[in-house]
């Protein structure tokens, strides 16, 4: 009986020793199902690295603008936006009949201001020619702008006046030969002297008008050149002004020079049938025109002349612009197109990011057309490397942070992991690490990567 007890004893115990088992071991279970989980791993120690893949724009090194003398009608226009040009293929024709049209309302309209201004030339180079004073214009030969040879007719006076003028100017003439004799015999001698002076101008004088009169009063030209200026008009007076000017060179004042350009451009247009070819080899970037418009003062067409080459220009952050230099080899796609091994020429920073252009000397690119830019830059020096979400920043802070360290330590339950608190200050980042300042782990620790809540200094967790 004593044997069957001690038998029944000891299996109870044996139960109860079972049953707390049991429970120590449920109770871990619902103790470790409260505590944070979070999820572990080893730093590694590399170089950041920042890799950029950007679009950018085509643009080429330099643009040309097609202007036309303005107001011609359009005919037809060739080319569009985008296509490629050789220099003198046909971009466009103009209505020839308006050309004409323009070509001779614009030499009309220089022949009427040349003929009707006294400043229609510069004052440079041109030789005067007179007419005796006081005679009455009768008849005008001769336009500003004509040419003219030497004896050519330029003007007439009145022929009866021209006499009535000589005969007056022979009686006065006669009168002082009178006075003078009587001075003679008189031997008033300094009278004398002054007569024959006068006498000497007035018979010199008279001698032009004898010329004038023989002539039947028709001045011819005294020079071969341009008439620049007429001075007088049909029943004015001549004057000690001069009567024509005459110019071998004669140069138009600026307007008329613009005037007399836009004439020479028109005809050196219609030479070609009207037909305006392209500048330079290149792309059309810009088209202004359609058929039927009128052409402006402004381009009708932007070209992009191939031969200056083109720049890529694309706009990056500055975190990962700040390591570029103009050393970097990148990669550049543009359309088919890859350019591996591009230099950078130029980087700027502009509002809150950085500008990098790259001149390529390729020929068969065309402004706006979009480019792909690919490169990878490293850190100058290694850091420790954590993933993004093992780091907490600091609130307001983009440099400073810290991290959680997992220890394992024996506790009454068996093992268990508390963290502890690691300030770190961030040296550089990329979209998957921070590069960190140094701290110290040790070999049986590991770095929190992720936690479903927050932690804090000192507490327990389970680690996934």
């Amino acid at each position: 009986m004593k044997d069957l007890f001690k038998t029944r004893t000891f299996k109870l115990l044996e139960i109860f020793i079972i049953l707390m088992i049991l429970l120590t071991f449920v109770s871990r279970i619902a103790y470790t199902q409260k505590l944070p989980r979070v999820s572990t791993g080893d730093l590694v120690i590399q170089r950041i690295s920042h890799v950029v893949d950007v679009d950018g724009t085509i643009k080429s090194e330099k643009s040309i603008p097609v202007i036309f003398q303005e107001g011609l009608r359009i005919n037809d226009v060739k080319v569009k936006s985008g296509s490629a040009v050789k220099k003198g293929d046909i971009i466009l024709s103009l209505d020839n009949a308006y050309l004409d049209e323009m070509i001779k309302k614009g030499e009309n309209d220089l022949r009427f201001q040349i003929s009707n201004s006294r400043e229609a030339y510069e004052g440079l180079g041109k030789k005067p020619q007179f007419i005796p004073e006081g005679m009455r214009v009768v008849d005008i030969y001769v336009r500003n702008g004509d040419n003219v040879n030497v004896g050519q007719k330029l003007m007439a006076v009145d022929p009866e006046f021209l006499d009535e003028y000589i005969n007056n100017l022979q009686s006065e003439i006669n009168v002082n030969y009178i006075l003078r004799n009587q001075y003679a015999e008189s031997e008033d001698m300094g009278s004398v002297d002054m007569l024959d002076e006068k006498i000497a101008l007035e018979e010199a004088n008279i001698t032009k008008y004898e010329r004038l009169s023989a002539n039947c009063g028709v001045v011819y030209s005294e020079n071969a050149g341009v008439i620049t200026d007429i001075n007088l008009s049909v029943g004015s007076l001549t004057s000690n002004e001069a009567a024509v000017l005459v110019s071998e060179n004669p140069i138009l004042n600026s307007e008329l020079t613009e005037l007399q350009n836009n004439i020479n451009v028109m005809k050196a247009i219609r030479e070609k049938n009207g037909l305006i070819e392209s500048p330079c080899d290149g792309t059309v970037s810009d088209v202004f025109v359609k058929p039927g418009d009128f052409t402006t003062s402004g381009a009708a067409f932007i070209f992009s002349d191939a031969s200056e080459g083109f720049t890529f220009s694309a706009y990056v952050s500055e975190n990962d612009g700040k390591y570029l230099t103009t050393d970097n080899d990148v990669s550049l796609t543009i359309g088919y197109k890859k350019i591996n091994g591009a230099k950078i020429q130029k980087i700027s920073k502009e509002n809150d990011g950085v500008k990098i252009d790259i001149f390529l000397e390729e020929n068969d690119l065309a402004d706006g057309i979009i480019g792909n830019l690919h490169y990878t830059v490293y850190s100058p020096e290694p850091y420790i490397c954590l993933e993004r979400s093992a780091v907490n920043l600091e609130k307001g802070s983009e440099t400073e942070g810290y991290i959680y360290i997992v220890s394992k330590v024996d506790g009454f339950l068996g093992k268990e992991y508390i963290v502890k608190r690691q300030n770190v200050s961030i040296m550089d980042s990329n979209s998957k690490y921070y590069g960190v300042s140094q701290f110290y782990i040790d070999d049986n620790e590991e770095i929190v990567l992720y936690s479903l809540k927050e932690l804090s200094d000192g507490e327990k967790v389970r680690v996934l």
